[in-house]
């Protein structure tokens, strides 16, 4: 695992929670404890932010935890997801708009680095006025050093927010739905009693409740019995009908056995049907990972997020781009549009592909704003013109070409230079569209 903390991502819960503590509590300190994920790739996930606890003490310039309601919470929460949350690190507030570690916060991240091997990520708030989070990464210490003397090593750390940065099965909780448990195996289904009319006292309760749950299965039975008794009589009278008619019988047995063949169709039918739809659930591809979308179309300048889906519980998702100079893409996949053209965004993991998404980036500008302020130019062997695409806002985005080299030649930024007498085409290329300028070159005697 890479135990290196290369960019923080904030669940929007996580995130609003350091927002809400920090105003609430305003001015005085404040802070929390901050539980997740480590990935391999040096991406930490903070889904949870706790609060400091009841017993805080809430200073100007000083904070405390109050650690046995912190410990106990924490322990409680991480274990409320599927995937249990581990501990990352802690934030709080400071005053005014300080942003350095004090020597006590310097001795309380040492301690909580201790803790953990992958070392630990400090949040400092600041309102100066506005909301203000800093985020810092502290390795494992020595433990050796004497923080008092030496101050620990801080590394500045980037973040990102967004539910839509981060897998959806980090998400998921440990559940009871009525039916079925995963938090505990010996968990059965809840039995369902009637409402119990009136109040009780203590001595009456459980004999109400016990009576009550015997007329219901009173009730129950009885009816049962109404029902079965009202089924025995019908069949009686049938059978006696049928005695006295026996061509009435006759015609009642042909019709059971042409309802028990179209039954026996229908069953059929139905059971051909459903192995089909089992045959087209068991296919491969549906249990496949893949990306969110299959092609996308952005500007330049423009930015869009693709997320891994069907991934399961198989390793952190890798990200790469094709040409990086069209388009990047980030460790949780966002894209950056760069430059027209084409590219893909590669999705592997453990270094295999698993699928592809299409990215086209066009210019900002409408093709329909593009004009070549000349469209023929006359010059002299040797003289120089700067054609000039309008509209086009980057010119790094156009591409210049000269059909006759020989006679005239044009630069990367549209200088063009007539060489000898004839007659060339000059060409701005821009997304996929071109521009033409017809160029003639002549001689000084030509003017004669």
């Amino acid at each position: 695992m890479n135990d290196k903390c290369q960019i923080i991502v904030f669940s929007n819960k996580a995130y609003n929670a350091i927002i809400r503590e920090s105003f609430d509590k305003d001015p005085v300190e404040t802070g929390g404890i901050l539980l997740g994920h480590i990935l391999n790739n040096g991406v930490w996930i903070v889904m949870e932010v706790l609060p400091p606890g009841i017993k805080c003490i809430f200073e100007r310039s000083y904070f405390e935890y109050d650690d046995a309601f912190v410990n106990y919470l924490a322990q409680s929460v991480a274990n409320q997801y599927k995937i249990p949350l581990e501990l990352l690190g802690l934030w709080h507030r400071h005053p005014g708009s300080l942003d350095v570690f004090s020597s006590t916060d310097d001795r309380t991240n040492a301690t909580f680095a201790r803790q953990n091997p992958n070392g630990v990520i400090s949040g400092l708030v600041n309102i100066d006025p506005y909301f203000r989070l800093t985020m810092y990464y502290m390795s494992n210490p020595d433990e050796n050093t004497e923080i008092q003397y030496n101050r620990p090593p801080y590394k500045r750390i980037d973040f990102e927010v967004g539910n839509d940065i981060i897998p959806d099965e980090y998400f998921k909780l440990r559940y009871y739905d009525g039916n079925e448990s995963d938090l505990n195996p010996i968990i059965e289904r809840s039995h369902r009693y009637e409402p119990i009319q009136g109040h009780l006292t203590e001595d009456s309760r459980d004999e109400n409740i016990n009576e009550n749950h015997g007329n219901v299965q009173q009730r129950i039975f009885t009816e049962s019995r109404n029902d079965n008794s009202l089924w025995v009589d019908d069949l009686k009278k049938i059978w006696t009908l049928l005695k006295k008619h026996k061509i009435l019988c006759l015609t009642a047995l042909i019709l059971l056995i042409l309802s028990a063949f179209s039954i026996k169709t229908a069953i059929n039918g139905c059971i051909k049907g459903t192995e089909t739809i089992i045959s087209w659930l068991k296919k491969d591809d549906s249990h496949k990972p893949y990306i969110s979308k299959d092609k996308i179309t952005l500007k330049v300048g423009e930015k869009e997020f693709i997320k891994p889906m069907n991934m399961g519980k198989r390793k952190t998702p890798e990200w790469e781009s094709s040409d990086s100079v069209i388009a990047t893409i980030n460790a949780y996949g966002k894209i950056t549009a760069k430059k027209p053209g084409k590219v893909k965004m590669i999705l592997s993991v453990d270094g295999k592909i698993i699928d592809v998404c299409f990215v086209e980036v066009i210019d900002s500008a409408p093709v329909s704003d593009y004009k070549l302020q000349n469209t023929e130019l006359f010059l002299r062997v040797g003289q120089k013109h700067r054609l000039v695409l309008e509209g086009a806002k980057d010119t790094a985005n156009i591409l210049w070409s000269s059909e006759k080299k020989d006679i005239a030649d044009v630069t990367d930024n549209g200088q063009v230079e007539a060489k000898q007498p004839g007659v060339s085409t000059i060409i701005a290329t821009i997304n996929g569209e071109q521009y033409k300028c017809t160029v003639n070159v002549g001689t000084d005697a030509d003017d004669e």
